[in-house]
């Protein structure tokens, strides 16, 4: 049997490009310093949790019950095009409803698993099926043991009250004196997208935003993005707030590409993102704003054409009739993994993650490498958590723009 699964096929199986020797050399250093990560990672204690990741693909809800921590089941639903992340310590046994019966599967942490319909599925036959999307990087060592299992024990089954416990990301909310409108009105409006963007993280990540701020700033580099940004993130103090989000509204020429939006990376407090430009859609611009949160919270560029992380955005494909605004599952994986130890380590940093939630980031980043060789962000992410142990020497930041087509 065959699934209907062609948006992920080239994610399935990705092929590496032809390499100039400068190329081996730079990825030779970059594998030697994942090989110095994890060997610090072994060395330092931590507490453990891993990810499973679910996505519906096929068109119906899938009625589905999971082997639980301490013994016992859970019953769930996935919607269709919906993920589902649950929170577990080791595996986990899964029965679905095929639409001709149940269906039994065991499931590995940090694996993104997803169900598609059968292609030529007889009419009284089952009707979908699960398949795993694997990942490039080896997760085991010493005897199929995973990195890092000297230090805990596995519990198989899902941690129930961790799947469903949602977080808090913390947001405060700046306009620049580009900005016409009246306080009320461009409150109202950012509020109103922040509420929207949360519901699509919440259901994603289990973490929402929660705006405790708002304000504004004085911004002199708007035509200039990269000095805009820095110029936010030293102007502008993040305060109580996790996360710092700024809406420039001064005139920027349409003339060629213009960055609608950018971060420092992983874990940086500090968005900036371009407010009133021509032609650009409410729906388009709550792309842009979960883009760049998603770069905050782990996620790089999707191969992906209707993925909220594709490197191109404002380029009308929201605007379609039945467009759903969503993250592709493997970058989901990564923002489960982040978020996993935001919500119970307290992780602000990369540092602060739990070592298997670091060496699945790793695995993350090197499919979509693979995928998208020419995407120098997710080299970036890759270098980020690589560098994470030992402490690497100081570096200039790189910023994460998109650019919307020519």
């Amino acid at each position: 049997m065959k699934l209907e699964l062609s948006k992920l096929e080239l994610l399935k199986r990705p092929r590496l490009p032809m390499m100039t020797p400068m190329v081996k050399r730079l990825w030779g250093m970059l594998g030697f310093l994942v090989m110095l990560a994890i060997g610090g990672f072994l060395a330092a204690p931590s507490c453990f949790a891993d990810v499973i990741l679910l996505t519906n693909r096929s068109p119906d809800s899938i009625n589905l019950v999971v082997s639980k921590q301490g013994g016992g089941y859970h019953k769930m639903k996935i919607y269709p095009q919906d993920i589902l992340p649950l929170i577990v310590q080791g595996p986990v046994e899964l029965a679905f409803d095929t639409g001709a019966g149940m269906k039994d599967y065991d499931l590995k942490p940090n694996t993104i698993y997803f169900f598609g319909r059968i292609q030529g599925a007889r009419e009284n036959g089952p009707q979908v099926d699960m398949q795993e999307l694997g990942l490039t990087m080896p997760s085991t060592r010493r005897n199929g043991r995973p990195l890092g299992a000297e230090n805990r024990k596995p519990v198989p089954g899902v941690n129930v009250e961790k799947t469903e416990k949602v977080g808090t990301i913390t947001v405060k909310i700046m306009v620049d004196e580009g900005e016409a409108s009246l306080r009320s009105v461009w409150e109202k409006r950012l509020r109103e997208r922040m509420e929207a963007a949360s519901k699509i993280l919440e259901q994603t990540c289990r973490l929402r935003l929660e705006v405790i701020g708002t304000g504004r700033w004085k911004s002199e580099n708007a035509g200039n993005f990269d000095a805009a940004l820095k110029e936010f993130e030293e102007e502008v103090a993040p305060e109580k707030a996790d996360l710092v989000i700024g809406f420039t509204s001064k005139y920027v020429s349409r003339v060629g590409r213009i960055k609608l939006g950018g971060t420092y990376g992983l874990f940086r407090r500090h968005i900036l993102i371009r407010e009133h430009l021509r032609k650009t859609s409410e729906a388009e611009r709550l792309e842009v704003l979960l883009h760049e949160i998603g770069h905050t919270l782990g996620c790089t560029h999707s191969p992906e054409e209707v993925s909220v992380m594709r490197p191109k955005l404002a380029d009308d494909r929201a605007n379609s009739a039945g467009f759903r605004i969503a993250f592709d599952p493997i970058n989901a994986l990564a923002m489960n993994l982040v978020s996993e130890g935001w919500r119970y380590n307290d992780a602000r940093t990369v540092k602060q993650l739990p070592i298997s939630n670091r060496i699945g980031l790793m695995n993350v980043y090197s499919l979509l490498r693979q995928a998208m060789p020419k995407d120098s962000s997710t080299v970036n992410y890759l270098r980020t958590v690589a560098t994470s142990y030992p402490k690497p020497g100081p570096k200039l930041p790189k910023i994460i723009t998109d650019l919307p087509p020519e």
